[in-house]
């Protein structure tokens, strides 16, 4: 039996190898997509696209980004304030709303960014912890992408 009250939203979280599959098989309201930032600049935005249009074909509400899965500081392309932001403002509407989200395996970035979304709709910290942790049990959520939430969500 949980022990703690049932989510806000429905969340689902996987790899990007898994994205595609699971859009066309089932219904979503919203998609968050966490990519690895594009090391060659003449080709990335053309693959952004090309994926975007492809998960267009399931879903219309999609925020996609991209930053490295680091959790230091001080790692050039790794997540920023601005990153959780938007997740922020992207979940605003979700209440209720069923959700995927991927990152390149579906282990750090994306049950962070899970947790985001349930904190941001009134989820408390600890049960949207262990909500991710029971649908993602390998997950390892990213602590910078936390650490920056909790500072932004922090009472003055």
């Amino acid at each position: 039996m949980n022990r703690f009250p049932p989510p806000p939203c429905t969340i689902v979280i996987c790899g990007k190898a898994d994205i595609i599959n699971v859009l066309s098989k089932q219904r979503f309201d919203a998609v968050i997509s966490i990519i690895n930032p594009g090391r060659n600049k003449m080709w990335f935005p053309h693959r952004i696209a090309k994926q975007r249009k492809k998960m267009e074909k399931h879903c219309s509400n999609i925020l996609q980004m991209q930053f490295w899965d680091t959790e230091n500081d001080f790692d050039v392309g790794g997540p920023r304030d601005h990153h959780i932001i938007a997740i922020r403002e992207f979940s605003r509407n979700l209440l209720g709303k069923k959700i995927i989200i991927h990152c390149m395996q579906g282990i750090s970035r994306s049950p962070a960014a899970a947790i985001i979304v349930l904190r941001s709709l009134g989820y408390p910290h600890d049960d949207a912890t262990n909500h991710v942790l029971q649908v993602q049990p390998s997950a390892m959520p990213n602590q910078l992408m936390l650490k920056i939430d909790d500072a932004q969500t922090k009472p003055l």
